[in-house]
């Protein structure tokens, strides 16, 4: 089975951020992992909150989660 990774924000995420290395950004970015291609996962999170998926944006979606040399990683990975 292959894991797709997947990452969205949307209008009620915008809340500045700041790391410690010094980075930042003006919204929180959801990242995470699924079975299922498209946005159905997205959907599942955040289509009553947000109907039809009206303000939110998905950075990306249905990407394979597979390095280039073929092994696999997580959305726990992608988080660190």
């Amino acid at each position: 089975m292959t894991n797709y990774i997947y990452a969205y924000t949307h209008t009620g995420n915008a809340k500045p951020w700041r790391r410690a290395t010094g980075q930042s950004g003006k919204f929180w970015i959801k990242v995470g992992q699924t079975t299922r291609q498209g946005v159905d996962r997205v959907r599942q999170q955040v289509g009553t909150a947000f109907p039809g998926l009206l303000g939110v944006d998905i950075l990306f979606h249905s990407e394979p989660a597979t390095r280039p040399d073929g092994t696999t990683f997580s959305d726990h990975d992608v988080h660190r």
